[in-house]
């Protein structure tokens, strides 16, 4: 058709992809103190007319810890005999494993 018009090529969205939804925002708010936030003529409040809002990525550092693993022996004065509770291997990744009596 001569007259028919070609839509417009779809062009990909410039600059980086929005943050996920799914991360939790904590707000920082830079403001004027109460003094500044007056005309220094009037001395009338100034209002808000705009802001300027950016978002960045930030990580909380990893906090290391011990745990330090207490086995108790129990055993009677009047016999020399020692008991304690017998622990199974550790294993990476799945933390200790629980005592067998």
């Amino acid at each position: 058709m001569p007259g028919a018009q070609k839509p417009a090529p779809r062009r990909d969205p410039h600059g980086r992809s929005p943050l996920p939804e799914h991360l939790e925002r904590r707000e920082v708010i830079h403001d004027l103190t109460d003094a500044q936030k007056r005309c220094p003529c009037c001395g009338h409040p100034r209002e808000c007319i705009g802001e300027q809002t950016a978002e960045q990525l930030d990580l909380e550092p990893v906090t290391f810890f011990v745990t330090r693993t207490i086995k108790k022996s129990r055993g009677e004065r009047r016999r020399p005999t020692v008991r304690s509770r017998s622990r199974t291997k550790l294993q990476f990744g799945h933390g200790v494993e629980p005592w067998r009596t």
